[in-house]
């Protein structure tokens, strides 16, 4: 009589080792790749809270009442727990009614790290609303001289009514 030959169900040891090997290497793959996710993020919030300091001393500026004639102002502030180091620089125009501010922001240990930079044109004097009775034209600062002029938007270039303006001012689509 013959005996059954006897079969092996499962899986061998090198099975096991080289699937187990697969596995870590795929979660290796997966775990640098959540770490770019969080460097990539850590930098994005950096940035946004930079920007914001930025655009809170371009408000600052606004709200001053006097520019400097120009070069820089240099300054440290605190948002989000974070230090930051900001410079201002002031540079003249065409316009003698308004300067150009632009604001570099970086981590205050890391001077040389700039995370935002921003750019704006502020007026030279803080400007107030147009008093009633005006044209609508004319910008008046705090002491009451005119600060700057908008242009009409229903003059055309040579001084003329532009008819294509309706008289509500929104644009014709």
């Amino acid at each position: 009589m013959n005996k059954p030959v006897a079969r092996h169900c499962g899986f061998t040891l090198i099975d096991v080792l080289g699937a187990r090997a697969v596995v870590v290497v795929a979660f290796l793959a997966m775990y640098g790749s959540a770490q770019q996710v969080v460097r990539a993020t850590s930098l994005q919030q950096e940035k946004t809270f930079a920007s914001w300091v930025a655009f809170d001393q371009l408000t600052e500026l606004r709200l001053a009442g006097e520019l400097p004639q120009g070069g820089s102002l240099t300054g440290e502030t605190e948002m989000a727990g974070i230090e930051w180091r900001y410079v201002v620089e002031i540079n003249d125009v065409e316009s003698e009614y308004f300067r150009q501010a632009v604001v570099t922001v970086s981590p205050a240990e890391e001077p040389g790290r700039i995370l935002a930079k921003s750019l704006a044109v502020v007026p030279v004097r803080s400007v107030e609303a147009i008093p009633p009775g005006t044209s609508g034209n004319a910008l008046y600062s705090s002491d009451g001289t005119v600060a700057g002029v908008l242009p009409d938007p229903q003059a055309d270039e040579s001084g003329g009514i532009n008819d294509d303006v309706p008289k509500d001012g929104k644009p014709v689509r």
